[in-house]
């Protein structure tokens, strides 16, 4: 109870100090916190980083997470029970119970099916390069992606670690903990965010060939198509294909693992729906 004391009191004064806790770890996480970053042109590098640690703790009937500062770290480990702050001696509980699953809880991000966040598979259209904002009293990078539904535009705003993330225009990632905002259909990416590249095997049948580029590796072409994709291909692949995109309109079914390709096939124009 006087841990929940504590959390509820309304602080009378600047200058308060709450009363002595007798607590116990139960879990420690590691945080890195990038707090200055250095911009370079179309991207930004962290320039300082605290290292902080997210600390579940319990007086054995509360749970809660704590932020300990990199410089206070070293004072807390996890399984030991200590006394915190200084002042009266607060009505402890009799019982310092263990409670590892309640403290593994605190320790995770928001759950994505709660309302708040959403976790996605995505394929972005559009990549801008990573620029300088104020948040507050910081400068941190912002970058943003939009991706395509249905008829719309969606645009993600990714902040801080995200947006030095490497992304490849064209693959497909998987972007967790996203949170909207309400005015202007945007989401945004939070402290949580993890983004990691999958590889999702696609088909799409009559897709028109906008172009071929060299790509980035040797013998390998970039092939960009009518719905956004980009595809990767070697040379020897294509070459069935270059003379029938020189002559005419080229249409495609092809079979992909993310951007490598699996299978092209050239077939007719696509006859237009019935009306």
């Amino acid at each position: 109870m006087a841990l929940t004391a504590t959390l509820c009191t309304t602080k009378p004064s600047p200058y308060y100090r709450p009363p002595e806790l007798q607590i116990k770890v139960l879990l420690i996480k590691d945080q890195a916190r990038v707090i200055a970053w250095e911009f370079r042109q179309s991207s930004a590098v962290a320039k300082t980083t605290k290292n902080n640690r997210i600390v579940a703790i319990t007086d054995g009937e509360t749970v809660t997470k704590i932020t300990i500062f990199e410089e206070f770290s070293s004072k807390i480990t996890e399984g030991k029970r200590r006394a915190y702050g200084a002042g009266e001696s607060p009505p402890l509980s009799p019982v310092l119970k263990d409670k590892p699953a309640e403290g593994e809880g605190q320790q995770g991000p928001p759950h994505s099916g709660g309302g708040h966040c959403a976790s996605m598979l995505i394929l972005f259209i559009s990549l801008s390069a990573v620029k300088k904002v104020r948040s507050g009293r910081e400068e941190v990078p912002l970058r943003e992606l939009k991706l395509r539904q249905d008829t719309s535009d969606v645009t993600i705003n990714l902040w801080r670690d995200a947006a030095v993330e490497e992304l490849v225009l064209g693959s497909t990632y998987s972007f967790s903990h996203l949170t909207s905002r309400a005015a202007g259909g945007q989401l945004q990416s939070t402290a949580h965010t993890n983004i990691k590249m999958v590889t999702v095997t696609q088909e799409a049948v009559g897709v028109e060939v906008l172009g071929v580029a060299e790509g980035s590796t040797e013998g390998q072409l970039e092939v960009l198509l009518s719905n956004g994709a980009l595809l990767d291909i070697q040379e020897s692949l294509w070459e069935p294909f270059e003379a029938c995109l020189e002559k005419a309109r080229l249409y495609v079914t092809i079979k992909c693992a993310g951007r490598k390709n699996l299978q092209m096939v050239a077939v007719q124009k696509p006859s237009p729906p019935l009306e």
